[in-house]
C-alpha cells in the first residue's frame, strides 16, 4: 500500500470515528424511495474485491503496444480501454508514482455496453484497478472521456502551476468530462462511471461538460490549493446547455483544501456550478472548509438567461465549519426540489440572492417535489425568492452565525447548542 493511501485511509477511519455528531433520524418514505432508486448499497466493497466476469488485461509504465497482457502490458489507459469489453478487468502493475496525466476515450468508446452507473449496476463497465501486490498511483491526472469506465481503489495526485495572478494552483486530479467537443465520446457528453475507494491528493474530482448517470464512492479528497472541486453541467454562454445528471456521491470526504487568493478562486469544498439536475449527496463529509462546505449556484448568462439547479437531494451529510449555500446567481436562474435532510451542518445553511444583472431581476424557486415534508413560507428563508417553496427536515443547525443565531430553522429539526 502506497504512503499516499496509508495517510488517506487513516484519515478517513479518524474522520468516520470523530463524526458522532449527525442525527439519527429516520429518513421519510418519500425520500427513501428517492434514495433507493439511486441504489445506495450497503457493504459492496465486498462485492467489488473480485474482478468482474470477463477479460483481464494489463498496464504499465514499462508497456508498449496493445497487447495488454501480464508478460507485454499496454503502455497507457487508453490502450488497454481500446483492447477492453464491457465486463473486462484492466489491472494496473506497478508500484509508484506514475508521472504521466492519463486520458481515457473518446476512441474506441463502448457504445452499447449494460449499464455501470452505481456499486450494484457495473456489469457494463470497464474497471481500472491495482494489480494484486502492487501499489500502483498516478501523478498528474486521469481524464475520463469515455462511456463505461469504472475506477478502483486508484491513487492519484495533482501538481501545482502558477495561475497567472502570482499564486500557485492545483492541476489535475480526476475529472468525468471537460465541456468542449474533444470529450463527446458518443456524440455526447461521457455517462455510465463508477468512481470507488479513490485517493486524490493535491488534485481536484470533478464531474463537469454534462457526464451523467454515475457514481462517486468511499473516496478522499484534499490537499489541493485554491481549487474547488466541481460537479456540474458548463452551461455558460450556451456553450454546452446540458446538465450534469443523475450522478450521486455517496461516502466521500473532502478536506485539507487550501485557498490563498479568495478573490480569483472559489473557497469551496464542492461547487455545484452551472446546471445540474437529480443530483444525491449521501453521506458525505466536508472537514475544514472556508466560506462554503457545499455551494449550489444556478449560474447563468445574462444575454442567454440563466440555468437551473433542480431536484436535489443532500441527507446524511456532515460539514464541521463552513456553511452549506444556495444561490440563485444570474438572471432568470432556477432553483428547485431540493431536499435536506438529516444532516448535521455545523456552519449552517446560507441562502444567497445576485440576480440582479438585468432589470428585471427574475429568480425562480419552485416548491419541493421531492419530498413530502415540503415547507414553504419563511421556514428557512425569508429572502422573497425562496418563499415560493422548500423542503427542509430532522437536520442539525449548530453554530448559526448566518444566517441564524441560534435556535432551529424547522419545527422537525434537532435544537442548536
Amino acid at each position: 500500500m502506497s504512503r499516499l493511501r496509508r495517510w488517506f485511509m487513516r484519515r478517513k477511519k479518524d474522520v468516520r470515528r470523530r463524526d458522532t455528531g449527525r442525527p439519527a433520524h429516520r429518513i421519510p418514505g418519500a425520500l427513501l424511495v428517492a434514495l433507493t432508486s439511486v441504489a445506495v448499497v450497503a457493504g459492496h466493497a465486498s462485492a467489488r474485491d473480485a474482478t468482474l466476469n470477463g477479460g483481464i488485461w494489463y498496464v504499465s509504465p514499462t508497456g508498449s503496444g496493445t497487447s495488454c497482457t501480464e508478460a507485454a502490458p499496454c503502455g497507457s489507459l487508453q490502450s488497454a480501454y481500446m483492447r477492453a469489453a464491457p465486463g473486462d478487468t484492466v489491472f494496473l502493475a506497478w508500484n509508484g508514482p506514475w508521472f504521466t496525466r492519463q486520458r481515457i476515450g473518446p476512441s474506441a468508446n463502448k457504445g452499447s455496453a449494460p449499464a455501470c452507473s452505481s456499486p450494484s449496476l457495473r456489469s457494463g463497465c470497464v474497471r481500472f484497478t491495482p494489480a494484486p501486490g502492487y501499489a500502483p498511483s498516478i501523478t498528474g491526472a486521469v481524464a475520463i472521456c469515455a462511456d463505461y469506465v469504472e475506477l478502483d481503489s486508484i491513487d492519484v495526485a495533482g501538481t501545482l502551476v502558477p495561475d497567472g495572478f502570482g499564486n500557485q494552483i492545483t492541476t489535475g486530479g480526476v475529472s468525468v468530462g471537460n465541456g468542449d467537443n474533444s470529450c463527446q465520446p458518443s456524440g455526447g457528453p461521457p455517462h455510465d462511471f463508477v468512481l470507488l475507494d479513490l485517493a486524490i491528493s493535491n488534485g481536484g474530482l470533478y464531474t463537469i461538460g454534462s457526464a451523467h448517470d454515475g457514481w462517486v464512492g468511499d473516496s478522499v479528497v484534499g490537499g489541493s490549493l485554491n481549487i474547488s472541486n466541481q460537479l456540474g453541467g458548463v452551461g455558460n454562454n450556451g456553450l454546452d446547455p446540458l446538465p450534469v445528471n443523475h450522478v450521486t456521491y455517496a461516502d466521500d470526504t473532502f478536506q485539507k483544501m487550501t485557498w490563498t487568493d479568495t478573490n480569483h478562486h472559489h473557497p469551496e469544498c464542492l461547487h455545484m456550478d452551472y446546471a445540474s439536475d437529480h443530483i444525491s449527496l449521501v453521506g458525505d463529509r466536508f472537514l475544514g472548509c472556508r466560506v462554503y462546505s457545499i455551494r449550489v449556484e444556478a449560474e447563468g448568462d445574462p444575454a442567454r438567461n440563466a440555468d437551473a439547479q433542480t431536484n436535489h437531494v443532500i441527507d446524511h451529510v456532515y460539514a464541521d465549519s463552513a456553511p452549506v449555500n444556495f444561490d440563485c446567481h444570474d438572471n432568470n436562474c432556477v432553483l428547485a426540489g431540493i431536499t435536506v435532510t438529516n444532516s448535521t451542518l455545523l456552519g449552517g445553511l446560507s441562502l444567497t440572492d445576485d440576480c440582479r444583472l438585468t432589470a428585471s431581476h427574475v429568480c425562480t424557486v419552485l416548491a419541493d417535489d421531492v419530498s413530502t415534508s415540503t415547507i414553504a413560507g419563511s421556514c428557512p428563508s425569508s429572502l422573497a425568492i425562496y418563499g415560493g417553496g422548500w423542503s427542509e427536515s430532522h437536520n442539525d443547525w449548530r453554530d448559526l452565525d448566518r444566517p441564524f443565531p441560534s435556535g432551529t430553522i424547522c419545527s422537525s429539526d434537532s435544537t442548536s447548542t
